[in-house]
């Protein structure tokens, strides 16, 4: 029986989306797409679901259920809402797949929500067009990859593949839309979208094609990506262009994590994935509370927003590898374990991750400090504070007791047995 759990979500997902698509109230289209999500993550949690297959769609469906629970209504109506869950469902149904074109697909299926509501908005129909031309290139390479990789043309599959993962994730120098994204579209839609989950577990499922030493070159990029996006994102001016630059590298980061674990990423790494998300939607939060967020001086009031401040803070120390947070034995893992990886490319990401957290405390006090003046804004609501307080207490569980989330999730992998697999993990343990 258990089985038939993971379609509940994705089922639970479409029919929230079709009802709040037939118009209704802000407030109840997020009551109905927080329940939606709820259920979606129960399902992903099904009894021995987590024994047969990885962790990676319990992490989409918490991902999709912060982004619901955390958006502020002052910039997503019913149609974002019904976005996010379109993306969700289509998420959750391409990492519970084993077939690449399937995968693919339903990848390529989830930049449709967010092209929608682009295109529904004057300001940013220009974004939508560029946006198209990016993401429909890379649906139709990942399509085409999958159908070569399942004809058994190994090598021209490597090639494709690579190239739409690589739109579609935003690594260098294929990146242009993503930032353009989070600082136009709802920054909650934008998080449900941008989770690496697809791309990830279709690179498990061609792995079988790639040649060992394609896979250095992958992870090279991926390193060379995550701290193009670190430098960028300590000097930007504007808090959602830092926070674009912010998930690009962390996107990247997951990227190098699911390769150097041979398949989709360990446990670790699945948890930042959810801190990320808690963190962007603090952002959202105070640009709902304050209005655009500027960066070049400090503008905030630590006493006025104190739980909002110490979310803010507390996630992004936690993305950025701080000790006694689950980001710093995801980056542990990386730097320390990752055999396959050279001395430069872990210097590189230890650089990646001290800039990723000078972002972030740059970011931190040009907010949150600076100044005895305020705008009258509240801090936050019971919801947020639950919200918050859950996502704060998981990282941190997690950072100082690691092996909770250490599950076998690569029990199903499609990459054991592979001799590139091997490869990775037959190296002696420190």
């Amino acid at each position: 029986m258990t089985q038939f759990y993971p379609l509940l979500g994705p089922l639970a997902l479409w029919l929230a989306a079709w009802w709040i698509d037939r118009g209704m109230p802000d407030r109840k289209a997020r009551m109905i797409s927080l329940s939606a999500a709820g259920v979606s993550l129960v399902a992903t949690l099904a009894p021995g679901l987590v024994l047969r297959s990885s962790l990676l769609p319990a992490a989409i469906a918490a991902t999709g259920l912060v982004a619901v629970a955390l958006s502020p209504l002052v910039r997503t109506g019913p149609g974002a809402f019904a976005g996010i869950l379109q993306v969700l469902a289509l998420s959750l149904l391409a990492t519970l797949g084993h077939n690449p074109l399937v995968v693919a697909i339903m990848g390529a299926g989830t930049a449709w929500p967010v092209w929608r509501e682009l295109r529904a908005h004057e300001f940013t129909r220009g974004l939508a067009r560029a946006f198209a031309l990016y993401l429909g290139s890379s649906a139709a390479l990942m399509i085409l990859g999958a159908l070569l990789s399942s004809q058994g043309y190994a090598w021209p599959a490597v090639g494709v593949v690579l190239v739409g993962l690589a739109i579609r994730m935003g690594l260098v120098p294929l990146h242009s839309w993503l930032p353009a994204l989070v600082e136009s579209a709802p920054i909650g839609l934008s998080v449900a979208f941008l989770a690496p989950g697809v791309g990830l577990h279709l690179l498990s499922l061609v792995a079988h094609g790639f040649p060992g030493q394609t896979l250095g070159v992958v992870s090279t990029i991926a390193v060379v990506s995550a701290l193009f996006a670190a430098a960028m994102g300590a000097g930007q001016s504007s808090a959602r262009r830092s926070l674009a630059y912010l998930l690009m590298s962390q996107s990247a980061l997951l990227v190098v994590g699911g390769l150097e674990s041979a398949g989709d990423p360990p446990g670790p790494w699945l948890l930042v994935q959810v801190a990320i998300a808690g963190f962007a939607m603090a952002i959202a939060g105070l640009e709902a509370r304050r209005g655009p967020l500027s960066l070049d001086r400090p503008s905030g009031n630590f006493a006025r927003l104190p739980r909002l401040a110490t979310a803010f803070l507390v996630l992004g120390l936690a993305i950025a590898g701080f000790p006694g947070t689950i980001g710093y034995v995801a980056i542990e893992h990386l730097t320390g374990e990752a055999g396959s990886l050279s001395i430069a490319l872990r210097m590189a990401l230890l650089a990646a991750t001290a800039l990723n957290a000078i972002a972030v405390l740059r970011g931190f006090f040009m907010l949150f400090m600076g100044t005895a003046q305020h705008q009258g804004e509240q801090d936050t609501t019971r919801r947020e504070s639950l919200v918050f307080s859950a996502l704060m207490a998981a990282v941190v569980l997690a950072g100082v007791w690691p092996a909770i989330t250490w599950l076998p999730s690569t029990l199903s992998s499609p990459w054991v047995g592979h001799p590139d697999f091997q490869r990775i993990t037959d190296r002696p343990t420190r």
